[in-house]
């Protein structure tokens, strides 16, 4: 579907402190990143400095252009 549940046993906690001490993120920002890149998904935030952060790794959008996709396949 086009929503997926992530647990935290699914993290890889490894690439998650070495992304959040390698970079300086918090590990709330850093878990964001590495449960999207887990799972191959787009991270939809409003949160413009992790957005700035993220689309290093991930593909990132806003609110905005989520409903705008949502839209789309409704």
């Amino acid at each position: 579907g086009m929503f997926r549940v992530i647990r935290f046993e699914d993290i890889d906690l490894q690439k998650l402190f070495q992304l959040a001490v390698g970079k300086k993120l918090t590990f709330y920002d850093a878990s964001y990143i590495i449960a999207s890149k887990t799972v191959n998904a787009t991270l939809a935030t409003e949160d413009t400095e992790l957005r700035e952060k993220a689309k290093k790794y991930v593909n990132v959008i806003g609110y905005k252009e989520l409903v705008e996709e949502l839209l789309k396949v409704l």
